[in-house]
């Protein structure tokens, strides 16, 4: 049972962690900013700050996406398609 518990932690990790991204580049989009700053992400047992500037955002989003297929969270899955659609024009 311990290693369904861990892998319900690092899914629920996983997402909170794509959710942060998603969110982080709609706000700098609107904003104009030019990257993006996550602080005190939890990845498995540790805790770090990343940084992505716009031209890593459409792989940002497009791995999110692809999350949240796989986790079937459609509007997610929207909300990245309409910020990949943003950053193309």
């Amino acid at each position: 049972m311990k290693k369904l518990d861990e892998v319900q932690a690092y899914l629920a990790n996983k997402r909170e962690i794509y959710e942060k991204i998603v969110n982080s580049i709609d706000s700098a989009i609107q904003s104009g900013a030019g990257k993006i700053y996550l602080k005190d992400l939890k990845f498995m047992e540790e805790t770090v700050d990343a940084f992505a500037n716009s031209e890593e955002w459409p792989d940002c989003l497009k791995k999110a996406k692809l999350f949240f297929e796989s986790t079937e969270e459609y509007e997610l899955c929207q909300v990245c398609k309409d910020l990949l659609a943003k950053i193309e024009k």
